[in-house]
């Protein structure tokens, strides 16, 4: 476990420093792992009302939580603009502009024929 809360924190600031997709994914996979580990002892051990676990294995679980929740931050809006470029189906993207001072808009019937 404390392995995966070292690997996690260095995939964490080394996405942080680099901005790589790989390391993204990386960071998100230990982190969940690490919370999955983190979740699945301490409510083993509740039906032994948590023996010598104590507030430690709480303590763990909110930490991977917080983790995760990084984790997924940073991949997070590089999946929307991801996502958002696919539905583009790449045109380039429609921003409208705002009309001249003293001009009335257009609308296609008025536009001029060749």
């Amino acid at each position: 476990m404390l392995t995966l809360a070292v690997l996690t924190l260095v995939a964490l600031v080394a996405v942080l420093v680099s901005r790589l997709a790989v390391l993204r994914a990386w960071a998100v996979g230990t982190s969940l792992v690490l919370l999955g580990i983190s979740l699945f002892i301490p409510v083993l051990e509740a039906f032994q009302h948590l023996g010598a676990l104590r507030s430690g294995a709480w303590l763990a679980l909110v930490g991977s939580l917080l983790a995760g929740a990084a984790a997924v931050a940073l991949a997070l809006p590089d999946q929307l603009a991801q996502a958002e470029s696919d539905e583009v189906d790449g045109a380039a993207p429609v921003r409208p502009r705002p009309p001249l001072p003293g001009k009335k808009p257009r609308v296609p019937e008025m536009r001029r024929r060749k």
